[in-house]
């Protein structure tokens, strides 16, 4: 996958798009049915998910951090 733009810019629009539209499917999700699933618990887990994803460099851009 390749950036369309450079350096932390185009990786933190690139994290936001892909974390607003899980987002939305959670929040429709609860919508429709509030008991299917804890909102609170899977937006941390969304976040969780996406600091680890940076912290990993999974994500095309981001530094690996050294784990030392």
């Amino acid at each position: 996958v390749e950036l369309h733009g450079s350096g932390d810019a185009a990786l933190a629009r690139r994290m936001a798009v892909v974390s607003m539209a899980a987002a939305d499917g959670l929040f429709i999700a609860h919508q429709v049915d509030p008991a299917a699933l804890d909102l609170e618990e899977e937006f941390q887990l969304l976040a969780e998910m996406v600091i680890t994803a940076l912290e990993d460099g999974a994500v095309p851009g981001s530094p690996r951090r050294s784990r030392g």
